[in-house]
């Protein structure tokens, strides 16, 4: 992702086929979510069986979008025999997608994606390193496979970094 989408948030909205990025604020104390895009969003799909569920940054720096691809989301009652829906479902085949989700890799043409992570064969001591990585998949992951490693070797490092760490303890306070 560019240095210009670090900290917003990527929203997907599978029952209108869109996916919102979000840029927050801080307003009075509170955090505040603001459209990035002036009546748009930062994705939307004409597809009918388009449904993004999730987007996550990856460790490559890319944004991965979870798409459950399937027609009908609606309860039951409103697809059924009979319903007004129904006609629509039939013409556009909508119940014959089930179980065929994809995943998507947006890549900014200018932005050469990162290489393979590796942080399996990392100790413990030089996942904490990681801690304070750009990317939250990097930050994430190590606290993972540190608690996963079980190394108390590291508690004081860890107990420093939040000693040491004003931001840990003031961030965005009064922004």
């Amino acid at each position: 992702m560019p240095p210009s989408a670090y900290g917003d948030l990527f929203i997907c909205e599978p029952v209108a086929r869109w996916i919102r990025r979000a840029k927050v604020k801080n307003e009075n104390g509170k955090k505040v979510l603001y459209n990035a895009y002036d009546e748009a969003e930062f994705l939307a799909s004409t597809d009918l069986n388009f449904r993004p569920v999730q987007a996550k940054t990856g460790p490559d720096g890319s944004l991965y979008i979870v798409d459950m691809y399937r027609g009908i989301i609606q309860e039951g009652n409103w697809t059924r025999e009979g319903s007004h829906l129904r006609p629509v479902i039939l013409r556009k085949g909508l119940d014959k997608n089930i179980g065929m989700g994809r995943i998507y890799s947006l890549i900014q043409e200018d932005i050469e994606p990162g290489g393979k992570p590796g942080l399996l064969d990392k100790s413990a001591e030089e996942l904490v390193e990681y801690l304070g990585h750009p990317n939250g998949w990097y930050r994430n992951t190590a606290q993972k496979l540190i608690i996963l490693k079980g190394d108390m070797g590291v508690v004081p490092k860890l107990k420093e970094i939040a000693m040491d760490n004003e931001s840990f303890w003031t961030d965005n306070f009064g922004d």
